[in-house]
């Protein structure tokens, strides 16, 4: 949220600077959910980036000592441009 507010305007108007105490729009689902809605814009315009254009997907796995693990997703593509 902070990075946001920092280089847009609007959500800095409506999140920490301007909005009242208790509206800062910091709670944890609304966290999830503004990060749902970003990964979806991003991927719609990915999407539309794409056209027939022809493109590669990496996905690695790997677990460290605390036996988490974490999946790398990497969409390579040469745009339009």
């Amino acid at each position: 949220m902070h990075f946001l507010s920092k280089n847009n305007k609007a959500i800095k108007r409506v999140t920490f600077s301007e909005s009242p105490r208790h509206k800062k729009l910091t709670s944890l689902d609304i966290q999830k959910d503004i990060t749902q809605v970003v990964a979806e814009e991003i991927t719609n315009v990915i999407i539309k980036d794409l056209c027939d254009s022809l493109f590669l997907i990496l996905i690695d796995e790997s677990c460290d000592i605390s036996i988490k693990e974490q999946m790398t997703v990497v969409l390579r593509y040469v745009d339009n441009k």
